[in-house]
């Protein structure tokens, strides 16, 4: 059986499941080269040149949330020539997060937690939801599973937020909005807040947060953030930081605790210690590895595709499972799905894995360019920009080759064996998603990668051509470790294609598995 799942929202994708395994993703960022693009209409047309036929078709949100909906659903009819009862209505936005999250876990039961700043609208209520402050309805804002399979999906708990109340994510968006960024940019909040101060403000509640004013274009300030109003990003600097960051630490330590709160409520209900957590703020590393931390006797995964393109897998699994009952379990083994594509085009002259190394050791960028694109945000290692982590001038460096803000950290790709040799691992053995951060034990000798708060998002490797590459720097350094971000500028998605390496980095080497560019 072959089903396809779209995410028509925000970070768009689409997922064509066969017999319970993913057999196509892709992002329409990916193809537009617009970042978070919405309605992955080109890439709709990539899969029906690909398949010609289709089973069934189901949506990563129910039809009364996507204003796009129908113009969609009608695309989908015309390029598949479907009937109208082959299309299904979709499930809430959660569910979708929920079951492609649980689903990749491996887990037989699992507490499933979404925390994400917009779901599905509650009570159908969607027609005046932006256009009435009155109205008693709202969107999911946290939700608790108890999953387990076939196809088990037990709601324990949802919190809707309003216009008059809020929730965990509403709170993360109203600090990214505050210091100038567009709401979806999280990451950059996260970064700042490890510069600022965790006493300045009193604890954020609902009775207390009136100083934060929430409408459909995101959380706007008042009183308690007075003077960051009107501000932007590029008027942060060294000198003025903490009057951002200050504010960015408190929502950030503030938005974690109430998370683990949640989460320790329904492990006492249910006794259920393992965790999956998903939604955008399943992005936030910090917080995870704060639970991670706080409860060493649960079992976590975090979804490296925790934003609303892994909704896409969840919706056409959920569906799949609903329909056959499979009783067996099909977890994702790594974090490339992409499409193929003839991006291979040759560039420059051939070389060796020793020819990249010389470079490495030369304190050059290296682009590892190598197969499919990484499905999630987050590169590791097929579309990377590499550097020596011990030059202590990397962080620098990279900002400005990438364009990126100056407080902005990078993550490490590490050899799996040497993980807890530099870092406090909180129990784990690896960490192959970089879907948390580490205390650092030798941030002296890996400077380039080292956070101001002595952490590192880190990815574990055990596989692999950059594997064999780190084998061989760590033989000529005595250092297992590489700085490893995204092969993208700052505000664009990961790039697709050589073409657009090239064209975004004329003067960086560019490295397939046997090729260097």
């Amino acid at each position: 059986m072959r089903i396809l799942g779209i995410s028509p929202g925000h970070d768009s994708s689409i997922c064509v499941i066969n017999d319970g395994e993913i057999e196509f993703f892709a992002k329409e960022e990916r193809f537009s080269r617009i970042k978070r693009d919405a309605f992955p209409f080109i890439v709709l047309d990539l899969v029906a040149e690909r398949f010609k036929s289709i089973d069934q078709v189901t949506y990563a949100w129910h039809p009364n949330d996507c204003e796009k909906f129908e113009s969609m659903n009608a695309y989908v009819h015309k390029k598949f020539n479907l009937p109208i009862t082959v299309i299904t209505s979709g499930e809430t936005h959660h569910l979708a997060h929920a079951a492609g999250t649980f689903y990749a876990s491996g887990f037989e039961r699992a507490l499933v937690v979404v925390i994400d700043r917009d779901g599905s609208i509650h009570e159908n209520t969607w027609r005046n939801f932006y256009h009435s402050h009155e109205e008693k309805g709202g969107r999911e804002a946290e939700s608790v599973y108890d999953c387990s399979y076939p196809s088990v999906f037990k709601c324990l708990y949802k919190n809707y937020w309003t216009h008059e109340t809020f929730s965990i994510a509403k709170k993360y968006e109203a600090a990214t909005t505050l210091i100038g960024e567009n709401c979806l940019e999280g990451g950059k909040t996260m970064g700042l807040a490890a510069y600022g101060s965790k006493d300045l403000y009193p604890k954020l509640t609902d009775n207390n947060f009136e100083h934060i004013k929430v409408s459909f274009n995101g959380a706007l300030p008042t009183s308690m953030f007075k003077g960051l109003q009107g501000k932007i990003a590029k008027d942060i600097t060294p000198k003025n930081f903490k009057f951002y960051a200050d504010p960015c630490q408190h929502v950030q330590t503030d938005t974690q605790q109430e998370a683990l709160e949640l989460i320790k409520k329904w492990i006492a209900i249910t006794g259920i210690k393992n965790i999956c957590i998903s939604g955008g703020y399943g992005l936030n590393v910090v917080a995870n590895s704060y639970y991670v931390e706080q409860l060493p006797d649960c079992k976590f995964y975090f979804d490296p595709l925790a934003d609303d393109s892994g909704t896409s897998i969840g919706a056409a699994l959920s569906l799949y499972y609903k329909i056959t009952q499979d009783s067996k379990s099909h977890p994702f083994q790594n974090n490339f799905y992409h499409f193929y594509e003839n991006c291979f085009n040759q560039y420059g002259k051939a070389a060796s894995i020793k020819d990249v190394l010389k470079l490495l050791l030369d304190q050059q960028i290296v682009a590892l360019f190598e197969g499919a694109p990484e499905a999630g945000p987050r590169a590791l290692g097929h579309r990377s920009l590499l550097l020596d982590p011990r030059n202590p001038k990397g962080k620098d460096i990279i900002n400005k080759v990438k364009k990126r803000e100056w407080y902005r950290p990078f993550a490490g790709v590490i050899l799996s064996e040497h993980f807890e040799e530099y870092f406090d691992t909180l129990g784990l053995k690896d960490s192959p998603y970089m879907t948390l951060n580490f205390k650092c034990k030798r941030p002296k000798e890996i400077p380039a990668i080292v956070h101001v708060d002595n952490t590192c998002r880190v990815q574990t490797i055990k596989t692999g051509f950059l594997y064999d590459l780190l084998k061989l720097f760590y033989k000529e350094t005595g250092c297992p470790i590489l700085l490893n971000t995204s092969l993208n500028i700052a505000g664009q998605p990961l790039v697709q294609t050589k073409t657009e390496a090239i064209k975004d980095f004329k003067n960086i080497y560019f490295v397939d598995d046997q090729r260097l560019f």
